[in-house]
């Protein structure tokens, strides 16, 4: 330690060993472990982007599907709602009849499909009939 003596009696010795020089700037080195992890980050950050992005239309395309499934079981139940009750009551669902007209454009007979399904040939013709128009 340097002790030199000033006017007012201020040590210039304790000046000196409190100064510290600025910081010398330096270019950054090339680290390439660092830029492997930045450039991993990045990617990672795209993912979780792309991630969110399907999320949101997954949930998009579930409530089409769930409006789609409405729709299709107000058309079905208007299909067969009768409000004042009047009338024959049907003897087969949709379901069951789409069963009945794939049974038929598989090549079963009428009246296969009518001794299957304990009706009348005639009331199968006319569901196969009522189908295709």
């Amino acid at each position: 330690m340097i002790i030199i003596k000033e006017k007012g009696n201020q040590n210039i010795g304790q000046k000196l060993n409190a100064y510290k020089p600025p910081e010398i700037q330096t270019a950054p080195f090339h680290n390439p472990m660092q830029e492997r992890v930045s450039l991993l980050e990045r990617q990672i950050e795209e993912y979780k982007n792309l991630v969110h992005l399907l999320k949101w239309e997954l949930s998009k395309k579930e409530m089409e599907k769930n409006y789609l499934k409405q729709a299709i079981a107000d058309i079905k139940k208007s299909h067969f709602d009768n409000s004042r009750g009047a009338g024959r009551k049907p003897k087969f669902t949709i379901e069951q009849i789409d069963k009945i007209i794939k049974c038929r454009q598989n090549g079963d007979t009428i009246s296969a499909i009518a001794q299957k399904y304990n009706c009348s040939t005639g009331l199968v013709h006319k569901l196969v009939i009522q189908k295709q128009k």
